[in-house]
């Protein structure tokens, strides 16, 4: 084996075996970008109003479905997907550069990609100055408007994005100094600035002109979901807040009160969602007029409209509208018997999970069978619909799901084979069939029962990448990894069993007892440090030049204290500050995810 090859089959193994780990503790903001938004691996799904882009293992694009307003970024206004041979012939998408990128993210018909560079670009429908270039023009809808001529939204002097997510109409990122930017339509303070004023579309409005979002004195967001015309944000300490539209109870603060479009309403004057006693968020996803979240014990609470049943309490009723209804007296929505969620991803009027055991479920609207139920029943808006009474969506015997998410009117998946597969609407081509016959609307076509997506041929002689799968990596074995029972008996079933065994066994990590792992255990930011340095010293003979750093709140005898400085050094983790790690913080999903990116950069470097 070249040394090519290992340093990229240890990277796609370690990619999936402590990206499998993490799923067990908690889930990133999917949103309608379904990164819960689906997944924070290269490979990852996004769904907009009626398309569909998907970013592969190589680096690259593939997206298809409507395209009125060039959201898919090939130069015209030609749909994709919805005719015989347009998905093998799928091109990857020119947004210049490397053409590379490192996540990717939909509003309802533009599209944005976070470059390996750290560049923001974006295209399709501006109306609203969404895609941050001062114009409002929409770009990808002609020649000459993609590819190198694709300009970067500008951040503010020396500002670079490492989460980046899509609304409807408008746009967020949490940038490399940890503040929080957003642009586009602001109807209802939807950007957090205290006005109505739309940002992105006139001269001025973007760089160091557009202001961060004051989130309270002292903090800052971890992770961003956007909604309709609303935005909810997880905080450094694992509190949720909201603005924006709150019609219907969706900012979850006991009124049905817009925030953010005046005065005096974001900051410390904005009060974090009460989600129970004792309860933090690990995971965030929002709706047209609904929000829903994963809490730190795996459970799953939503509030907002449930004109659908997409609250999932077998009725209709609006929740966080009127007081008494957030806190403890919110139920959390029933997913089963002993089953906890570990991600989600809430669209326009449904919702999908995955659980911790893999399977996936979905509730609320239904209408074109974007549940995956072969019928067009709505699901969670009567009695004995949810819990142990709704079951998993048929994704193909022995097939489970490793990342959703939802569009306005269907839904995809990768499944643990690495294939794609979509159902529900398909009116525009957006679930990469090459028809426009719906899926999951009727008892003979389940998702299970379709053929994988195909997302495009070869793209080798674009970025010098060859794999074209979409999803996580088919795990495998390195020389010298031994996948056997390692004596663990807290871990049989799991699908990440052979992938604990197998680090386990290359001593990148241990149990918490000879036979115990703990899968469902908590990672903190502190034992993810001593896994990435393990895996960087001990197995690839990577070389580490630091020893120390100036983080005050690592302890002087902490077992991470080397790690740290080590992967500080290799430019591979950051601090919350210059002067703080936040060690015993749980790590969130698109920290994993910057993680997993930058460690790979490192092994290509090699």
């Amino acid at each position: 084996m070249t040394a090519w090859k290992r340093a990229r089959a240890i990277a796609s193994l370690v990619t999936l075996s402590l990206f499998s780990a993490l799923l067990l503790t908690s889930a990133p903001p999917a949103g309608a970008d379904g990164v819960t938004n689906g997944s924070p691996l290269a490979g990852s799904i996004t769904a907009g109003e009626a398309h569909t882009c998907a970013l592969l293992n190589s680096g690259t694009i593939r997206c298809w479905g409507l395209n009125d307003l060039g959201q898919l970024g090939y130069g015209d206004t030609e749909n994709r997907g919805d005719e015989l041979g347009e998905m093998a012939a799928l091109p990857p998408v020119d947004f210049g550069g490397t053409r590379t990128a490192q996540s990717l993210t939909t509003g309802d018909k533009h599209t944005c990609v976070l470059t390996t560079t750290s560049d923001v670009k974006c295209w399709g429908d501006n109306d609203f100055g969404q895609l941050g270039q001062e114009t409002f023009n929409d770009i990808g809808n002609e020649p000459d408007e993609m590819g190198n001529d694709l300009a970067t939204s500008n951040l503010g002097t020396g500002r670079t994005a490492v989460s980046l997510v899509a609304g409807r109409d408008h746009t967020c990122a949490i940038l490399d100094d940890d503040s929080l930017k957003c642009w586009g339509r602001n109807s209802s303070g939807q950007l957090g600035l205290g006005d109505q004023e739309n940002r992105g579309g006139v001269a001025g409005d973007m760089g160091d002109f557009l202001a961060t979002v004051n989130l309270g004195t002292g903090r800052t967001a971890q992770a961003v979901s956007l909604g309709d015309i609303h935005s909810c944000a997880i905080l450094d300490d694992d509190t949720v807040k909201c603005w924006g539209d709150g019609g219907e109870g969706q900012l979850g603060q006991g009124d049905d009160l817009d925030i953010g479009d005046a005065d005096m309403e974001m900051g410390d004057d904005l009060d974090p969602i009460a989600l129970g006693t004792g309860r933090t968020a690990a995971a965030l996803s929002t709706g047209d007029r609904h929000t829903c979240a994963i809490l730190d014990d795996g459970s799953v609470k939503c509030w907002g409209t449930s004109l659908f049943g997409q609250l999932g309490q077998e009725n209709d009723d609006q929740l966080g509208d009127d007081g008494g209804e957030m806190g403890d007296a919110l139920p959390a929505v029933d997913l089963g018997a002993g089953r906890t969620a570990v991600a989600i991803s809430t669209s326009a009027n449904h919702n999908c999970v995955i659980l911790d055991n893999g399977d996936l479920k979905c509730w609320g609207r239904n209408d074109s069978g974007q549940l995956g139920y072969g019928d067009t029943e709505d699901r969670g808006d009567d009695a004995d619909e949810m819990g142990d009474d709704l079951p998993a969506v048929d994704l193909g015997d022995g097939r489970t799901a490793v990342a959703v998410t939802t569009g306005n009117q269907h839904t995809c998946a990768v499944l643990d084979d690495s294939t794609l597969r979509c159902w529900g609407n398909n009116d525009a081509g957006q679930l990469g069939i090459d028809s426009t016959e719906d899926v999951g609307d009727d008892p003979d076509d389940d998702p299970g029962d379709t053929d994988p997506i195909d997302v495009g041929g070869d793209d080798s002689d674009d970025t010098g990448g060859d794999d074209d799968s979409v999803g996580a990596p088919t795990p495998f074995v390195i020389p010298d990894c031994d996948s056997s029972d390692k004596g663990f008996t807290d871990i049989a079933g799991s699908f990440a069993e052979a992938d604990i065994n197998c680090l386990n066994d290359m001593g990148v990590i241990n149990g918490t007892s000879p036979t115990t792992y703990a899968p469902t255990a908590p990672l903190t930011r502190e034992q993810a440090a001593a896994l990435m340095a393990r895996l960087w010293r001990e197995v690839l003979g990577g070389a580490c030049f630091a020893n120390d750093h100036s983080f005050t709140d690592v302890r002087e005898n902490s077992f991470a204290k080397a790690d740290i400085a080590c992967l500080v050094d290799l430019e591979i983790i950051n601090g919350t500050s210059p002067t703080t790690y936040a060690p015993e913080r749980n790590l969130n999903r698109q920290e994993m995810a910057a993680l997993l990116a930058r460690l790979y950069r490192a092994i290509k470097a090699l």
